[in-house]
């Protein structure tokens, strides 16, 4: 096995993130290596989707304090933790080669070829990442 120096964990607070998490947390303490964490807000702006729009200042304090307790949740105390704005996929990406992260671990529904036409987050990411992917199966919802 490769030995990995910082493994980041994106998560969207899903069950399969939550296997994820499992999954990267072992991987981080058998590597004895950084583990970071990042969930991105996908932010649509004020007044484009809906008639009564949530300040994107909210939308990140909000994540910032569920993705507090996520972690607790899940056991997890990672080296770094940040919350991005904008599309998950390239802001995943984007934050891999910015932290220098040489695995990156995603959570994926399987939703086959349906989750595939439709561009999936982790089918994105898989593409455009700048480093190793573990996209890690949840359990079917």
């Amino acid at each position: 096995m490769t030995n990995y120096q910082h493994i980041l964990l994106a998560t969207d607070f899903s069950d399969a993130s939550r296997t994820a998490a499992g999954k990267a947390r072992d991987l981080a303490q058998r590597c004895e290596t950084r583990l970071s964490v990042i969930h991105v807000v996908d932010y649509t702006p004020p007044g484009y989707l809906t008639e009564y729009p949530v300040p994107r200042d909210h939308l990140i304090n909000t994540a910032r304090d569920y993705l507090d307790t996520w972690l607790q949740q899940v056991d997890l105390r990672p080296d770094t933790k940040w919350v991005e704005v904008g599309s998950p996929k390239k802001e995943i990406a984007r934050a891999a080669q910015e932290q220098g992260v040489d695995l990156l671990v995603v959570g994926t529904r399987g939703e086959g070829a349906l989750g595939r036409l439709l561009g999936s987050t982790t089918t994105g990411v898989l593409h455009s990442a700048p480093c190793d992917v573990l996209a890690v199966r949840g359990a079917p919802d």
